[in-house]
């Protein structure tokens, strides 16, 4: 893959309705089940979601309002909602080895971003999930997006259950990957859908490469 493509990669705060992509999304879906994962033990799992039906685009919806924003309010995530596709990683608050979890979820969504990078999607991967984890009814929410998962996946679950040997499994959500094709950031930082403040501007970049070598003296 060109170098070109991450020099000209941004972060997409909003998606087109262009939904054309089902080829890609496909080829998304069978590279997971190749993706590397520490001792072979599935303690997450990715949920595609659309906006093919009602039901997935509630659920959007309520990621956008009630997870993926900040605790305050003064900012919610909007490619979670517009994108046509977004890939949600769900961990299970049981697993006993929580960095692992992270560190699979991790490198999964890095294969992810860099294979639809390299299919010509534009991508914008969401990790801050402030309102769902410090807001004052967090509580409250993180139950409501658990409910939703098993409601959904109820009998697909026992095979992760299974897998940690544990009759527990709560969901919870982690980084998003959402594919579409991106409309350009705006000058302006901030507009405001459903009276919800998004940002449209573009992020902060890394102020200087975190790459070092070692110095031969």
């Amino acid at each position: 893959m060109s170098l070109e493509i991450w020099k000209n990669r941004y972060s997409v705060k909003k998606f087109s309705e262009q939904d054309n992509f089902a080829d890609e999304i496909n080829y998304l879906k069978q590279v997971i089940e190749y993706i590397p994962i520490q001792r072979g033990i599935n303690s997450h799992f990715w949920l595609l979601l659309s906006n093919k039906n009602e039901n997935e685009r509630q659920f959007k919806d309520f990621l956008f309002r009630n997870v993926f924003a900040l605790h305050d309010g003064s900012e919610h995530m909007y490619p979670i909602l517009s994108a046509p596709y977004v890939f949600l990683s769900i961990i299970n608050r049981e697993y006993y080895d929580q960095f692992e979890c992270v560190a699979n979820v991790g490198v999964h969504a890095g294969v992810l971003l860099s294979e639809g990078l390299r299919l010509g999607l534009d991508v914008s991967t969401l990790n801050c999930r402030d309102m769902i984890a410090n807001s004052p009814n967090s509580t409250s929410l993180r139950k409501q997006f658990d409910r939703y998962v098993k409601d959904c996946l109820s009998t697909k679950l026992k095979k992760y259950k299974k897998e940690i040997n544990n009759p527990n499994f709560t969901t919870s959500p982690s980084i998003a990957v959402c594919f579409g094709k991106g409309l350009p950031l705006e000058k302006h930082m901030f507009e405001m859908v459903d009276d919800k403040p998004i940002k449209v501007g573009q992020k902060q970049k890394k102020k200087f490469p975190n790459i070092e070598i070692i110095d031969d003296k």
